[in-house]
């Protein structure tokens, strides 16, 4: 939980305040390309309220999104954060955000749960191409690819993601540094 208590004074800092408002702006930016894609993909999206198969797994976010989930919690009801926390403490599997199939903090999900189920490129580390979430699309050819007006481009994004969380981190913390999601959880309950 150590990471977790840093995002406070980081977003209280000159330089963590201008990027987590940088982070806003590309979050918004991020969801009218998301709607964009939602719309021309629509007859194929299956994704909605209790479509959760993404979120069976423990997440750890980059601090600049912890920061944003951390505000997030602390608009939501103590009493329902405490309810939160101890479903999550007894399903390590499940996003501990996660509570009957309903993201509690949607609106404020970080950047991974708002494009899974788009067709992404990626770069596996051993060649970049498109993924996607096979629920959707089940009707497509799977071997006719997406074209690039299609897909969402995560080596864009995520390369712009890492600059704004290293300049929302300074020196403080590594590039590399992720805060596991029930920590913030498990935070937000204290403070």
């Amino acid at each position: 939980m150590k990471t977790a208590t840093c995002l406070d004074e980081r977003v209280a800092s000159r330089a963590g305040s201008n990027a987590y408002r940088d982070y806003e702006k590309f979050i918004e930016y991020l969801d009218t390309r998301i709607g964009t894609l939602e719309t021309r993909h629509n007859s194929d999206m299956k994704c909605g309220v209790g479509c959760d198969s993404c979120c069976q797994t423990s997440r750890s976010v980059l601090p600049v999104e912890g920061s944003f989930i951390l505000k997030a919690l602390r608009r939501l009801d103590g009493d329902f954060r405490g309810k939160l926390s101890g479903f999550a403490q007894d399903n390590l599997n499940v996003c501990p955000l996660l509570l009957g199939g309903v993201c509690s903090i949607y609106e404020s999900r970080p950047v991974i749960c708002r494009t899974h189920g788009l067709p992404l490129l990626v770069d596996t580390g051993e060649e970049i191409g498109v993924d996607y979430c096979r629920s959707n699309f089940a009707e497509r050819d799977h071997a006719e690819p997406f074209d690039g007006p299609e897909v969402l481009d995560t080596l864009e994004l995520n390369a712009d993601l890492r600059r704004i969380n290293e300049k929302f981190i300074g020196s403080n913390l590594t590039p590399e540094t992720r805060v596991d999601i029930l920590d913030i959880l498990n935070y937000s309950t204290l403070s």
